[in-house]
C-alpha cells in the first residue's frame, strides 16, 4: 500500500495526532506533522512530490515521546514491518495538536523566506524584505 493512501486511513481514525512511522532504526514522520515536528525540535523537512517527511535515529524516539507528551500533543507510534500494528500512542484529555499545527505552518514560512533571502546578493533588496517580514 502507497504511504499516501495509508496516511489517509490513519488520518481518518486519528484525526488530531501525530503519526510516527518507525522503519527498523528509523522513524519517519509525514506530512503536515513533519511541521509539528520541525517546528519542536528543529528537524529538517524532506520534500518529495506528494508528501514531506522526516527521517531520524530511532534512539531519539523516547525523546519525541516525552516532549509530545509534556506539550499534550497526541501521537501514534507503528511498526511498519509489523503490519503498521500500533506500538504506543498517548491520547490525552487535552490535546494541543492543532495549536502547534498552526504555528509550525507559521514557522515554516519564515524559515522558507528567510532561506530565500540568504541567496539574495543585493543588500537593498535584503533590508526591504526585513522590513516586512518584522512588520
Amino acid at each position: 500500500m502507497k504511504i499516501n493512501r495509508l496516511l489517509k486511513i490513519i488520518r481518518s481514525v486519528h484525526s488530531d495526532c501525530v503519526i510516527i512511522i518507525i522503519d527498523y532504526n528509523k522513524f519517519r514522520i509525514y506530512n503536515e506533522d513533519a511541521y509539528i515536528s520541525s517546528y519542536l525540535f528543529k528537524y529538517r523537512i524532506c520534500k518529495l512530490k506528494y508528501y514531506d517527511f522526516i527521517i531520524n535515529k530511532v534512539e531519539y524516539l523516547n525523546y519525541v515521546k516525552y516532549n509530545l507528551r509534556k506539550l499534550k500533543i497526541n501521537y501514534i507510534i507503528l511498526d511498519k514491518h509489523d503490519g503498521y500494528n500500533v506500538i504506543d500512542k498517548y491520547i490525552g484529555n487535552i490535546n494541543n495538536y492543532l495549536v502547534y499545527l498552526k504555528r509550525s505552518k507559521i514557522y515554516d514560512k519564515r524559515i522558507n523566506i528567510i532561506n530565500k533571502v540568504k541567496r539574495i546578493k543585493d543588500i537593498n533588496k535584503i533590508m526591504r524584505i526585513e522590513k516586512v517580514i518584522y512588520s
